[in-house]
């Protein structure tokens, strides 16, 4: 136990640790807005979302993954 909550900056720094990631590597997708500030203030990069579809829509339209092969 941590101790800790979004959107407590200090959780998405232990993630951040324990990924071994840098902030500008990290994508944050959160359904609320203070979680998606927290994040964003270190530099995660943040997807706001309130359904499936929208964060398909946006990650397919800002970040242009590619589809997984199944």
């Amino acid at each position: 136990d941590v101790k800790m909550a979004k959107p407590q900056p200090e959780i998405y720094e232990l993630c951040l640790r324990g990924l071994g990631v840098d902030a500008a590597q990290a994508l944050g997708r959160e359904d609320r807005l203070n979680n998606s500030a927290s994040a964003q203030s270190l530099g995660i990069h943040g997807l706001l979302f309130t359904t499936a579809e929208s964060a398909r829509a946006t990650l397919d339209g800002q970040f242009a993954l590619p589809a997984l092969a199944v």
